[in-house]
């Protein structure tokens, strides 16, 4: 049965473990904290492991060595080291910071690389560690950690209308949009923002409606002007696409003159040079 099979690869892991150094045997469960697969670099930076020790346990068939240099454990003997490592909640909470950490600064790396040109470079990166991306993402929905949730939010925003996925893209910002307070000062700024990137995602699939600009008066009353700026040029886009030029026009203006209040000079050669404006 399913469950005898788990129960015997249990056994046969801790029996396996047992068998490694003892520093070895808390190096492999800390690479529990990884959903999948991941590179050595990772390996190193996030549970402290070096080439020697990963060697030895691609040795003692722990982990599996791929292709392209990436690392796998089989995922009943993850499930195992997973709940080993869950009864030490302090080093779980460790790992993680570190975890989501290396993966943030990875991913901001990379969303800077596709808006800079090198996209097939950059999405074939994002596709490889896309899991662990994810599970940043879903720690903090679960913690609801609305500066984390925004700076995810721009990625997540990029990778999905450049890859032509708005649709998926707006399910995923949903999750975070569900999980804020627009009550709570802290959140309501956020919250702007991820209605805002959820827009463009709308409007990428002719839903003009739902682009509309739910965003924008919790941009403003967060007075976040960056945020406003860019509710103005959606809101502006929603209108000039559906023949109101009028409103287009004064919503690129209104963007235009919030550009100049805070010095932002790409901003204002961005609406200057809008044709609507």
């Amino acid at each position: 049965s399913r469950s005898s099979g788990r129960s015997s690869t249990r056994e046969a892991s801790n029996t396996a473990r047992m068998l490694l150094r003892p520093d070895d045997r808390e190096a492999l469960e800390r690479l529990a904290v990884f959903p999948g697969d991941f590179d050595r670099a990772a390996a190193r930076e996030v549970a402290g492991m070096d080439l020697a020790t990963l060697a030895r346990l691609v040795d003692a068939s722990f982990v599996a060595l791929g292709g392209g240099g990436r690392y796998r454990m089989h995922p009943l003997v993850r499930q195992y080291l997973g709940e080993r490592l869950a009864a030490r909640p302090d080093d779980l909470r460790e790992l993680e910071a570190g975890y989501d950490a290396h993966y943030l600064t990875r991913l901001d790396r990379l969303v800077t690389e596709v808006r800079g040109g090198r996209q097939k470079e950059a999405f074939a990166a994002i596709d490889l560690d896309l899991d662990n991306f994810r599970a940043v993402w879903r720690r903090a929905l679960a913690n609801v950690e609305a500066p984390l949730l925004s700076r995810l939010a721009l990625a997540i925003e990029t990778y999905y209308v450049q890859r032509h996925r708005a649709r998926e893209g707006v399910d995923v910002l949903q999750g975070a949009i569900d999980v804020l307070d627009a009550e709570r000062p802290e959140h309501r700024g956020v919250l702007g923002d991820l209605l805002v990137k959820q827009g463009w995602l709308h409007l990428r699939l002719g839903r003009y409606d739902e682009a509309a600009v739910r965003g924008l008066p919790l941009l403003r009353a967060a007075s976040d002007a960056r945020g406003a700026m860019e509710g103005l040029n959606l809101q502006g886009s929603v209108a000039g696409l559906t023949s109101r030029l009028d409103l287009s026009k004064e919503r690129f203006e209104e963007a235009l003159a919030l550009a100049r209040e805070v010095g932002s000079d790409a901003m204002i050669a961005r609406y200057t040079n809008n044709p609507v404006s």
